[in-house]
């Protein structure tokens, strides 16, 4: 009788044992899974200093994929598995949320863009701008059909009537980041960019940029969307809509929705 009730207790501990194992083997493997982001590069260091933050009490392994928001979008369609993208526009990740219905998913206006024409003359005033342009050899921006930003520079230089007379002198990017590259690489004279990235490029003058009138070019609404439901994703996803990580969006340069 005693050995039965000795066999039991060795079987239960053992079992017990066993199970509070499988369930930190579990949980270890879930929390080492890394979260896959897919982000704007315009908006790639902001989400880096976010995400610094966010780990301070939360050690979560994150996978970060940079480049244009249409280059994203397309591979993100043809299947590379992401858990949250972050683009530079609405439209693509409206796209993405509206797919799949059956496959629950959040969409979120996370920042407003700010463009930005960068010299390596001194601009000073608006009126100043379309000269400088006209003096520039060689003028730097981000592709149209994939960047936002490439967008908004496109409508600005029709509104100043130099879209088609200008075009000899165009240098595309990939990218809005590519772009800045170009510009702080002095490849080019002039640079369409994200106002973020001029404020965070500490030897540009402030005389050599111009800050450009949201109302000169269709808003750059910045749309990120949730495209799975662990538990660890939606964490990271509600704290990039934190009132922390709006203080640093507004510190790099964009604006945020109120």
């Amino acid at each position: 009788m005693m050995l039965n009730q000795l066999l039991y207790g060795v079987r239960r501990v053992f079992w017990i044992g066993l199970c509070v194992f499988a369930s930190v083997s579990v949980a270890a493997t879930h929390h080492a899974t890394p979260i896959r982001i897919a982000v704007a590069s315009n908006f790639a260091t902001t989400l880096n200093t976010i995400l610094t933050q966010y780990k301070k009490s939360h050690p979560q392994k994150v996978e970060l994929i940079v480049s244009s928001t249409g280059k994203l979008f397309a591979q993100i369609q043809a299947g590379l598995n992401i858990d949250i993208f972050l683009a530079a526009d609405k439209e693509r990740p409206m796209k993405l949320f509206t797919e799949s219905l059956e496959v629950d998913k959040e969409v979120y206006l996370y920042a407003l863009g700010r463009l930005a024409l960068w010299s390596n003359k001194e601009i000073g005033e608006s009126v100043k701008a379309p000269t400088i342009l006209h003096k520039a050899r060689r003028i730097a921006l981000a592709k149209p059909q994939l960047a936002p930003y490439g967008q908004a520079a496109q409508a600005v230089l029709k509104k100043w009537e130099l879209w088609d007379i200008l075009q000899s002198r165009y240098v595309f990017g990939e990218n809005v980041q590519q772009v800045y590259q170009y510009m702080k690489t002095q490849n080019v004279e002039a640079a369409f960019v994200a106002l973020s990235l001029v404020l965070r490029e500490r030897s540009v003058q402030k005389s050599h940029y111009f800050k450009i009138p949201e109302s000169w070019h269709p808003p750059i609404e910045q749309y990120m969307v949730r495209l799975t439901t662990r538990p660890e994703v939606q964490k990271i996803f509600n704290y990039l809509k934190s009132a922390e990580a709006k203080e640093v969006i507004i510190k790099d340069g964009y604006g945020v929705r109120k």
